[in-house]
């Protein structure tokens, strides 16, 4: 039983870290602007992510201190 129970408590944990990191990976295909109701998929968020040239510079920022770390 208790071997059951500590199991049951790392599921328990394990989903209460993974389940936020599923949901925002589906809502950033969206094209909702706010957390709610899915009306279509769409790949706007990326195409802007890539495409604003602060946000490029974000990414390659983050690439270098990466590197440099």
């Amino acid at each position: 039983m208790k071997k059951f129970l500590k199991y049951m408590i790392i599921c328990i944990v394990l989903l209460f870290m993974y389940i936020p990191i599923l949901v925002l990976a589906v809502y950033s295909f969206t094209d909702a602007a706010n957390i709610g109701a899915i009306h279509a998929f769409s790949m706007h968020n990326y195409v802007t992510l890539f495409t604003t040239p602060e946000l490029i510079n974000m990414i390659i920022g983050s690439g270098v201190v990466k590197s440099v770390t």
